[in-house]
């Protein structure tokens, strides 16, 4: 009994996951990390005029935050 409800955790847990990196994906979600991007001047702006750059994962680098994710829950249900 104990071990099928911690089966059922992993298995809550990883649909979970899944179900945030498609919302991700999708654009339902956004993926927030604490970032700092300097700032991108372009030569016809005024003087002092900054156009910031937003600052985004690659894709490869997204679907790894996902998979190591993953591997954190389940290795935390597995203790």
């Amino acid at each position: 009994a104990l071990d099928a409800k911690y089966t059922k955790e992993l298995a809550d847990a990883k649909a979970e996951n899944d179900a945030l990196r498609d919302d991700v994906a999708a654009g339902r979600r956004r993926l927030h990390i604490k970032a700092v991007c300097q700032s991108v001047r372009e030569a016809t702006t005024a003087s002092g005029v900054d156009n910031a750059a937003s600052p985004r994962l690659a894709d490869t680098a997204e679907r790894d935050y996902f998979t190591l994710r993953e591997r954190l829950i389940t290795m935390q249900k597995q203790l």
